[in-house]
């Protein structure tokens, strides 16, 4: 009888043990998953910071390549 009892008192400690490890795994799923979420919207805002100095530079790029245009065609005129 008291080894029954020593053996469930056993495994009362190792299941205590195993739901603390789980615990803590748990809570470091946690913490990563949201570390995670902050890079991916980091990343996001990002993305969208580029896209933005994209159109930008295409419209800068845009209106030389017209003003280029513009003052070939008053040079042609005047010649």
């Amino acid at each position: 009888m008291d080894r029954a009892l020593e053996e469930k008192g056993k495994q009362k400690e190792q299941s205590e043990r195993l739901r603390k490890q789980l615990k803590t795994l748990e809570n470091q799923s946690e913490e990563r998953k949201k570390a995670l979420e902050t890079v991916r919207k980091s990343f996001e805002e990002y993305a969208e910071e580029e896209r933005k100095k994209q159109k930008s530079l295409r419209r800068e790029r845009n209106a030389a390549i017209g003003l280029a245009g513009l003052l070939a065609v008053a040079l042609a005129a005047r010649a």
